[in-house]
């Protein structure tokens, strides 16, 4: 669920700090580079605990100035692909404003002021799910997907951080839902979804470039033979 009591100031503050701990405005030496903005001024047209716009005067280069360039800013966020034994995977089924429609994704939820980004995963799998880890060993069923990505790397700081857990084959516990979520929580085959990632039934490419790096973890894992899942040529 992606919820957060956190302000508007604090969210641009994590939001920062992700930037420079997981980002780099230098690329290698071997490849040419161009450069960065200089942001000169930056006015504030929504600010809110859940999104703020601001309006900013940017110098690209070459005396070239462009105003407005309109940024966004909103909470970091998780994704986990929750994995049985049975290698199922837990998919939530919830109405998503965006797109207008009943959406199939994976649990994904906003971080909490000073909450890390593992810590935020597994309250959310908790809380959406019911499902508790597999050996109950963080360090065990719990591998992130690889360096966090960007929503939208132009205008929007949130990142994302995904994760691969090893979860029970069933719920431990009961849904700890906000009052206004409605998620109904179902396990699918590996290849079940797959084919969504193409028909257009996941509408978040976030979470389908997240899906694809769980098949090749899983895969250098030994846990699924993902070849045939990601080619379509298997049914699991």
């Amino acid at each position: 669920m992606i919820t957060s009591k956190q302000d508007s100031q604090s969210t641009t503050n994590v939001a920062q700090s992700d930037n420079n701990n997981h980002s780099s405005n230098t690329p290698s030496s071997s490849m040419p580079t161009v450069d960065s903005w200089k942001l000169l001024e930056q006015r504030p047209v929504v600010e809110s605990k859940w999104v703020s716009v601001y309006s900013e005067r940017l110098d690209i280069g070459n005396g070239i100035i462009i105003d407005p360039f309109y940024s966004i800013r909103y909470q970091n966020w998780c994704l986990v692909i929750a994995i049985t034994p049975s290698k199922h995977v837990l998919i939530n089924q919830q109405y998503r404003r965006g797109c207008n429609c009943i959406a199939r994704e994976f649990v994904t939820g906003a971080r909490e002021e000073n909450e890390e980004p593992k810590e935020a995963a597994l309250r959310e799998l908790l809380e959406e799910t019911g499902y508790e880890l597999l050996n109950g060993d963080v360090d065990k069923d719990v591998i992130q997907l690889g360096s966090p990505l960007y929503e939208d790397a132009n205008r929007n700081s949130c990142v994302c951080h995904a994760f691969l857990a090893m979860v029970k084959e069933e719920p431990t516990h009961k849904q700890d839902l906000d009052p206004y979520e409605q998620i109904i929580v179902s396990k699918v085959s590996l290849s079940q979804v797959r084919r969504w990632c193409d028909d257009g039934t996941i509408k978040s490419g976030m979470h389908i470039t997240m899906f694809f790096r769980c098949l090749s973890m899983l895969h250098r894992m030994e846990i699924v033979d993902a070849t045939p899942i990601m080619l379509g040529e298997e049914d699991l």
